[in-house]
């Protein structure tokens, strides 16, 4: 659960370097080419948590 929202917060975060990607565009990296790295059901249950929010905006 750490490498989960350590990866996203570096992967959106802005930093004097880079601009921080949005949240779609950092899921979709994730899944994309980091999806090996974490366990299945933890990270589908992790991108719910976006989508949900999503639903409350």
């Amino acid at each position: 659960m750490c490498a989960l929202g350590d990866i996203y917060d570096a992967l959106t975060a802005e930093r004097s370097y880079k601009k921080g990607m949005s949240i779609f565009d950092a899921l979709l990296l994730m899944t994309k080419q980091m999806n090996h790295h974490f366990e299945e059901e933890l990270f589908n249950r992790f991108i719910l948590l976006f989508t949900e929010e999503a639903q409350k905006a």
